[in-house]
């Protein structure tokens, strides 16, 4: 499910879904130099199915790729990417029904630098199984210059019935869950970004567009442009603004070109005007995809 990737992992690809164009529900006033033009977010629409504009990393061609009947006793690619995919889903269901903080990384990338991440999180977060109803593999990815594989599993939950993404990477130890990604979608920290206080930023996988023409006209003034977020669990789209000079406009506004989906990690900033509105500001580009890091 993860990612428009920017690099040369992709093996196989389930493709993103074209986000839908949203127009504002009342006209705007006139903007202000001294912010964004702030518009009530407008009624969501259900995804399409339909992937005829999203971009993604041309997959090598099959006369590219070595046949493996030109290699003798050479194992069936199908029968390797099954047995990987067992493993790999072995690893997530053992992550999955751990019982505490301390059984689940054992079983997560990096788990020297996030074992206190996942201590001091489970003090703030209610620490336990998850408890799900499905898992399916949505997408693959090789390494070429490791031969390491990543797989991207959809987990559906009771709060999530519509699942969402776990990457299960394969390291030197084995299978392991990126578990910041993880948290970051079963426990809905976007939604909960956006909803809460201002004056506060975090880092968020998202899906980055740009809005429809009209949209965009009423949305952006001199300052500052606007581009709509979701991150990878329906009905959460929000419109957030980049300030024009900032130097990330020019990838952003690159990236989302003719109907473009950037898949980023982005640094997002929740601000308020001086007359008490609210707005999110994009504020970085963390990472241009959403590989977890293996080491």
């Amino acid at each position: 499910y993860l990612l428009g990737l920017r690099s040369d992992w992709l093996v196989a690809r389930t493709p993103f879904p074209v986000l839908p164009r949203i127009e504002p529900d009342q006209p705007m006033k006139a903007a202000s130099p001294a912010g964004p033009v702030l518009v009530k977010p407008a009624p969501l629409l259900d995804q399409a199915g339909d992937t005829s504009k999203v971009s993604s990393p041309s997959v090598d061609s099959p006369q590219e790729r070595p046949s493996s009947e030109a290699i003798p006793n050479a194992p069936d690619p199908a029968t390797v990417t099954t047995k990987a995919s067992a493993l790999a889903e072995a690893a997530l269901k053992a992550f999955l029904d751990a019982p505490d903080w301390a059984a689940r990384s054992a079983h997560v990338l990096r788990p020297g630098e996030v074992r206190s991440a996942m201590e001091e999180y489970s003090r703030r977060q209610p620490d336990g199984p998850t408890s799900w109803k499905s898992i399916s593999v949505e997408n693959s990815y090789t390494d070429k210059s490791t031969g390491l594989t990543l797989f991207i599993f959809k987990v559906t939950t009771e709060l999530h019935p519509s699942g969402f993404p776990v990457a299960v990477a394969e390291s030197d130890s084995g299978w392991n869950v990126d578990w910041e990604s993880f948290v970051e979608f079963r426990d809905d920290h976007f939604k909960a970004f956006t909803d809460g206080p201002p004056e506060r930023s975090g880092r968020f996988h998202v899906l980055a567009s740009a809005p429809s023409e009209p949209r965009a006209a009423n949305t952006a003034n001199e300052h500052f442009a606007s581009f709509l977020l979701d991150p990878p669990l329906p009905g959460r789209q929000e419109l957030a603004y980049v300030r024009r000079d900032a130097e990330i406009y020019p990838q952003l506004a690159a990236a989302t070109a003719n109907g473009g989906i950037f898949t980023p990690v982005i640094e997002l900033a929740k601000r308020r005007t001086p007359d008490g509105k609210t707005y999110l500001e994009i504020t970085g580009i963390v990472k241009n995809d959403w590989l977890p890091r293996l080491k």
